[in-house]
């Protein structure tokens, strides 16, 4: 977790492990090799990526 995460509020850091633990839009585009080690989703409202 990078540092910019771990300062975020605790309500923000539940619905991103929830995100992280819940993440399955893995496709043969986005993880051609099958290790399923990256993931793009946002978490607020005003639509930043983490």
């Amino acid at each position: 977790m990078t540092q910019g995460v771990a300062a975020l509020s605790a309500e923000a850091l539940v619905e991103i492990m929830t995100s992280v633990m819940l993440f399955s839009e893995f496709t043969e585009d986005n993880d051609p090799y099958g290790y399923h080690d990256f993931g793009v989703f946002s978490v607020n409202d005003d639509g930043d990526s983490v």
